[in-house]
């Protein structure tokens, strides 16, 4: 044996080697991320005016910027005065400049001559003075005339462009939902009230209305600027599978758009990718013939959602505080865990025919796997979009080995059941049933956070999910001497990187220590799982 291997060999299986290892790593990645957070934090309180100042200055530049446009643009002013409105919220009270609603002034910003420079007609700078006077102005007297003002000039598809959609937005701001749906549906005629067609989309969507949803839909521009969610919701509504397929593509293309959470979901999903693989005995060189694995896990997250529109299987009672623990758990092994393990086990089943003819039960416990890491690699693409990365965290670390461990479950005891010609159907219908359960226990322990002790049931649950999984994955194997570096060892150090690398991204997303803290605490479940790596394999 080379040396470079001998050498390789012994510390990999050496326990105070491995130890000190996960110490560096950690040490190193939390040394880091205290340094970046006192260099960043310095530079924060030294460089940062206040919030007076900040959004003075960012609303004096965009001003100027408008008042320098050459061509007319009432669209661009109407979104100034919107954002403009929207920052002048964030200040306390005191902090607010007077608007002078005469001259339709704030300090030193004119909007009276913003207004001149892109209105279109007279009237229509009437309309954007008054609008001003309502979202800027606090006298109560001023703003009801303004108000009265925009619904006299509204009210009809032959008003002036925005007079529909400014009053509209008073009586959004009023909580009038029906009567603002009803002015935007007005102001949608023209082809450039981009603004008007998404509120009465968001609207229109909160109260269900199928009728205006349908006339929307019709407008391809609407469809455009629909976020994946929105069209999501809107194809359930209204049934129609091509928005189902164009929403289910978008969400796609703006999951995979994110570089910092592709980058990181990657990176988990390769480290756990080596580990299995390793894990399964098997060469690196050959780790490229399971990636088609991957791929199939990624594409039954767009099966999962199809389903649960289609069927309307997607219910969500379990955050009715009224409802039992029991109900609770019901609903999160019906609801998430059955649905989840079906399409990935149907996506698995493409495999099958391949692995009946290896002959090789581990194998299939691999692909098993595989597919569950890329089910879970898409959904924490998901999270960290909807969510950021505080929630992601536990995906990231804990979420990946029980897709692992239960999809691999159930792959190596699909296989059997078809090895066996249907013999072993009573035993796969229990374990089935048993991984649903898991499945399901699991979820309800990380969601329910309300219940005291519950972290511990989850940490349990990816315990034994993943001890079962990996007496499956090596039963046939036997001890990996062959191999110069431990698999005990790849799983400790490479599981430690992804802590250390998520401790420093952490810590620089919140702009907290507290980042260091949380993420150790999520990393909990996985010195069970280091612990079963040492008692299963033997290696140190």
């Amino acid at each position: 044996m080379p040396n470079w291997r001998s050498n390789a060999f012994y510390l990999s299986r050496n326990p105070t080697f491995l130890m000190k290892g996960v110490a560096y790593i950690l040490g190193f990645f939390v040394t880091v991320a205290i340094a970046a957070h006192l260099i960043f934090s310095s530079a924060e309180v030294n460089n940062t005016a206040s919030m007076a100042t900040a959004l003075a200055e960012k609303t004096q530049e965009s001003y100027n910027s408008l008042l320098r446009e050459s061509k007319k643009s009432p669209d661009h002013l109407a979104e100034w005065l919107r954002d403009t409105a929207a920052l002048r919220k964030h200040l306390h009270p005191t902090d607010r400049l007077s608007f002078d609603s005469a001259i339709i002034k704030i300090g030193g910003v004119n909007f009276n001559s913003l207004i001149q420079h892109h209105a279109i007609d007279p009237l229509q700078k009437e309309i954007f003075s008054n609008y001003a006077r309502c979202i800027f102005d606090g006298s109560t007297v001023s703003q009801s005339n303004a108000r009265n003002f925009l619904r006299e000039n509204a009210g009809s598809k032959d008003s002036t462009r925005f007079a529909n959609e400014f009053y509209a937005d008073i009586l959004a701001h009023e909580n009038k939902q029906k009567e603002a749906l009803y002015f935007y549906l007005l102001e949608t005629i023209y082809p450039e009230a981009s603004y008007a067609r998404l509120m009465a989309g968001r609207i229109a969507l909160n109260l269900k209305d199928i009728t205006a949803l349908n006339e929307l839909t019709k407008n391809r521009e609407f469809v455009i600027q629909c976020t994946s969610s929105m069209l999501l919701k809107i194809a359930k509504l209204l049934d129609d599978k091509s928005l189902l397929f164009r929403g289910l593509w978008t969400m796609q293309l703006n999951r995979i758009s994110q570089f910092i959470g592709l980058s990181i979901a990657i990176f988990s999903a390769a480290l756990w990718y080596v580990i299995l693989i390793t894990s399964a005995n098997l060469r690196l060189r050959k780790s490229i013939n399971y990636l088609p694995t991957i791929f199939a896990g990624m594409l039954s997250v767009w099966l999962l959602h199809t389903l649960q529109i289609t069927l309307q299987y997607d219910v969500d009672p379990a955050f009715d505080a009224e409802l039992s623990i029991g109900h609770k758990i019901f609903y999160w092994t019906m609801y998430v865990g059955l649905p989840e393990e079906v399409v990935k086990i149907c996506l698995f089943m493409f495999f099958l025919p391949f692995l009946l003819k290896q002959r090789s039960a581990a194998k299939a416990a691999l692909c098993g796997g595989c597919v569950g890491l890329g089910f879970a690699l898409n959904e924490n693409l998901q999270y960290y979009q909807d969510y950021g990365i505080t929630i992601a965290l536990g995906r990231l670390l804990t979420a990946n080995i029980i897709h692992i461990s239960l999809t691999g479950i159930l792959g190596y005891e699909l296989y059997l059941l078809f090895e066996s010609r249907f013999h072993r159907a009573i035993e796969f219908i229990l374990m089935f049933g048993a991984v649903i359960l898991a499945h399901g226990l699991y979820d309800f322990c990380v969601v329910e956070t309300s219940i005291e002790g519950l972290e511990i049931g989850s940490i349990i649950i990816v315990a034994l999910a993943a001890r079962s999984y990996l007496q499956r994955l090596h039963e046939q194997h036997g001890s990996a001497t062959h191999q110069p570096v431990s698999r005990t060892s790849i799983f400790c150090l490479g599981s430690s990187l992804l802590v250390g690398v998520l401790i420093l991204i952490t810590v620089l997303d919140t702009n907290s220590l507290k980042g260091i803290t949380l993420v150790l605490k999520e990393a909990i479940s996985l010195t069970t799982v280091a612990l079963i790596y040492l008692r299963e394999f033997k290696e140190v």
